[in-house]
């Protein structure tokens, strides 16, 4: 990955984690590494364990940041989910949600 991407992914978690501050999540881990997949933003949102996936897009991309979510991604999260949450006792319930970066237009997206 070329460091402008790498520079526009980590500046685009950083939005996605103050975006979802102030929407009331508590960002728990940033970056989280697991057997399954690793995990952009680990949130909580009262007693849900939320998996945050951040796509970041230049303005006049081809392809909008949350058309670039593929299956594949879609399966390793889901099993992420399933890991975290047998290992988090407070967790009621995990879901994963997108955060969508397009130039600087931020989409939330729940339970994708």
């Amino acid at each position: 990955m070329s460091d402008e991407r790498t520079a526009r992914g980590r500046s685009g978690e950083r939005l996605a984690a103050a975006y979802l501050t102030l929407r009331g999540y508590r960002v728990m881990a940033r970056r989280l590494r697991t057997p399954a997949a690793e995990i952009d933003l680990l949130c909580r949102r009262g007693r849900t364990l939320v998996i945050v996936e951040v796509k970041t897009r230049r303005a006049g991309a081809w392809v909008e940041a949350d058309a670039s979510l593929s299956p594949w991604q879609r399966d390793r999260l889901a099993r992420a989910a399933s890991l975290l949450l047998g290992r988090t006792p407070w967790a009621r319930a995990v879901r994963v949600d997108l955060v969508a970066i397009d130039g600087w237009r931020v989409r939330l997206l729940r339970d994708v």
